[in-house]
């Protein structure tokens, strides 16, 4: 089976830099657990329902038994699509048949910074590894 190509791993470009500067009572970040193996699919499905969302993925490194190459981009979460949204937003997302449950955040300020620093390991080309 191939291996697809890099998706976006969030829908808005600028999430998280618009999280930083605007604080709306509705529009909050959830963490959604997702049915295994099905993080992509939710995004995708996110994506085009024009629901913000951002997932960060870390490249997996493999050989083939040829020996070729094949770089993955795994959620460095699995099991985990951070939503940013109101309640319509979340109940947009359950109806997709991908997650199993979701989970209120409640320090909205230190998920917003850990994701914001997540990024910029990944932009950096730090190596990291899903947790397990």
């Amino acid at each position: 089976m191939p291996i697809l190509a890099r998706e976006p791993d969030a829908f808005h470009e600028d999430l998280l830099e618009q999280t930083e500067h605007a604080h709306h009572a509705d529009q909050v970040w959830w963490a959604l657990h997702t049915l295994p193996r099905r993080e992509k699919e939710l995004m995708r499905r996110l994506a085009a329902m024009r629901v913000r969302f951002y997932t960060p993925l870390s490249a997996r490194r493999s050989r083939s038994s040829t020996g070729r190459v094949r770089t993955a981009y795994v959620p460095l979460f699995p099991g985990y699509v951070f939503l940013h949204g109101d309640e319509e937003h979340r109940h947009t997302a359950m109806t997709t048949n991908c997650v199993l449950r979701w989970l209120a955040v409640p320090d909205q300020d230190t998920l917003t910074h850990d994701l914001r620093q997540i990024s910029r390991l990944i932009r950096s080309g730090a190596p990291l590894h899903p947790v397990d």
